[in-house]
């Protein structure tokens, strides 16, 4: 049975049963095409919060999942059935509720995987706890649009503990697609299940790979935040994952942490606030609470209420892309984390430093406007920082613009032209979702004006990569932007495993880095690794790892510590170059500093 979780508007129930038999009658499995098609209602949750999570299967773990077959009448008769009782489902969600009363139970909700085989002739010791819907070991793809039937096959036999078939499988996905983060990943783990099989892992390293000796058969774990984001051409999900199998398969193939391989649970909490103090709950039970460290989460708001949650399990979470402000003893303003949240990127204020000075020594220009979401974290403590910052110098100021409110101003059209009457320096700082797609119309309206644009790392996007000369006036402070001379170890590495430079960015390093920062935390616990010896390890003022850019030291606020030795490397501006006039061949580049 496919069930609501609670009684729904018509509406939702009507576009949820559209998108699952358009799925389902397409050849997914019943498990992807309810999945699909929960993922596809996010668009509605304006209106109807949670729609896309009330949707779940109910099944007899000893029955075969329905197979929409069209060469068998049998079979489409199951499905004809199938579908008239989902839809006699939504209309009397009572009858759920009364069958597990009946049953004196709770509800049962299964993920989109096939039911682990126990009378595999491939046993383990160690037991993976299926979460649910948006998490994956390995069982089941979150990133749908990057798969082919190999990985899909690698997928089915993980799920049944065939891990030798898996393993192949999930490698001939990679020599079909080397570009894959997520296979990268569920590689590792099903290594990580059969610990003499490490040398299948691919090398990305010139050196000489040792021999592994494999101390303790059970695998540590962690787990990593990779939102997706709905009608959108960003792929940022995969730009986070890229770092952390990257650092994956370099400690695996080092033989672990202690003699201990890695495994990494991949986590879609759609950047929802809400959403992710679900996940970050359920993270810090799961396993017998031996899931030891997170890396996440996206935005600043995730992380805030995500990082509730882990402090009061005794959890640390390392953030590569959060940077707000963090509020401190030296700053009334800012976001409240707490001392289990640590965070990988330089924050605003080192983004906004970078900002003010090109503004004057590049342009001779001392005042700006601001387009921000007043509703925001990110945005508010951008703009008290940016306002901080500018009073600071001679003449320095920071205008409000009622016009450019990205909350509360449907019509933003006059924005542009006001800032350009009054400034001529306009600063973007929307959050995810709504206000970023406010923003990224703006970027279009101004192509005909001579209005300097600067941008929060939000927009750091193939998105506004892909505007090509209508985004020229706009640069954006990033942490990290790759050298075209002198490449890092990681950029070597990152190369040589990913096959394309233009797929490595700043997420891809600051996961990286987050990663590196809890498996040199692991190292450095005294004993077995436990949630609290991290978070006292990541704290110490001597805690450092070598990370993709410089060394990852944390201050005593749990950001990241800038010191002379990573000032230059950390922190950039870059731009929009285009190799034509046209939208053809465009990238973000560094931007000169004179």
């Amino acid at each position: 049975m496919i069930v609501m979780r609670e009684p729904v508007p018509d509406e939702v129930a009507r576009q949820f049963l559209k998108y699952f038999l358009e799925d389902f009658s397409g050849g997914q499995s019943l498990y992807s095409a309810v999945r699909n098609a929960r993922q596809r209602l996010e668009w509605m949750e304006d209106e109807f919060p949670c729609a896309s999570w009330l949707p779940v299967i109910c099944q007899n773990p000893a029955a075969r999942p329905f197979v929409w077959a069209e060469g068998s009448i049998k079979n489409v008769k199951k499905i004809v059935v199938g579908g008239i009782a989902i839809a006699l489902i939504f209309t009397g969600n009572h009858i759920r509720e009364n069958l597990l009363k009946a049953n004196n139970s709770s509800p049962i909700e299964v993920s989109t995987t096939n039911k682990i085989n126990t009378n595999s002739s491939i046993n383990s010791t160690e037991t993976l706890q299926d979460l649910g819907d948006n998490f994956s070991w390995g069982e089941k793809i979150l990133i749908g649009y990057n798969s082919n039937q190999w990985k899909q096959r690698g997928i089915e036999a993980f799920a049944k503990k065939n891990y030798e078939e898996s393993i192949g499988y999930f490698k001939k996905s990679l020599k079909l697609n080397n570009n894959d983060p997520e296979t990268l990943i569920y590689l590792n783990n099903t290594i990580a299940m059969k610990p003499s099989l490490s040398d299948k892992l691919p090398v990305i390293t010139t050196d000489t790979i040792k021999p592994c000796v494999i101390q303790n058969p059970k695998p540590l774990k962690i787990a990593v935040i990779a939102p997706s984001f709905i009608n959108t051409q960003n792929q940022i999900n995969e730009e986070i994952l890229r770092g952390v199998a990257q650092a994956q398969t370099e400690t695996n193939l080092s033989c672990g942490i202690k003699g201990r391989l890695l495994q990494i649970v991949i986590v879609d909490d759609k950047d929802k606030d809400f959403i992710a103090a679900k996940v970050a709950t359920k993270l810090a039970k799961a396993n017998n609470k031996d899931i030891l460290a997170v890396v996440g989460h996206y935005s600043s708001r995730a992380t805030i209420e995500a990082g509730k949650v882990y402090q009061e399990n005794q959890m640390v979470v390392v953030s590569p892309t959060s940077t707000a402000v963090r509020k401190s003893f030296n700053k009334d303003y800012g976001i409240n984390l707490n001392k289990y949240v640590f965070r990988t990127p330089t924050n605003d204020g080192i983004a906004i430093k970078d900002l003010v000075n090109y503004m004057v020594k590049n342009l001779g220009k001392t005042e700006a406007a601001i387009a921000y979401d007043s509703s925001g974290s990110y945005s508010k403590t951008y703009r008290e920082e940016l306002k901080n910052q500018l009073q600071s110098i001679e003449n320095g100021k920071l205008v409000n613009l009622k016009e450019c409110d990205l909350f509360n101003n449907a019509n933003l059209e006059n924005c542009v032209g006001k800032a350009n009457e009054t400034v001529s320096v306009l600063v973007l700082v929307p959050e995810t979702g709504v206000t970023l797609n406010k923003a990224l119309k703006m970027l279009d309206r101004n192509n005909t004006s001579n209005l300097t644009l600067f941008g929060g790392d939000s927009l750091y996007s193939k998105t506004v990569e892909n505007k090509g000369g209508k985004v020229r006036n706009l640069r954006i402070p990033i942490p990290w932007v790759q050298n075209e001379a002198n490449q890092s170890q990681f950029e070597t590495n990152a190369h040589r495993l990913w096959g394309d430079r233009d797929q490595v960015n700043w997420r891809t390093a600051m996961s990286y880095d987050a990663t590196v920062a809890i498996i040199e935390g692991l190292k450095g616990i005294n004993g077995n690794p436990t949630r609290q010896g991290l978070q006292q390890v990541l704290s110490s003022p001597n805690f450092s790892a070598e990370g993709a850019v410089g060394k990852v030291e944390f201050d005593r606020n749990g950001d990241r510590r800038i010191t002379s030795k990573n000032d230059a490397e950390i922190g950039v501006l870059v731009k929009v170059k285009c190799n034509k006039s046209t939208s053809v061949g465009c990238k973000f580049v560094k931007v000169p500093q004179q």
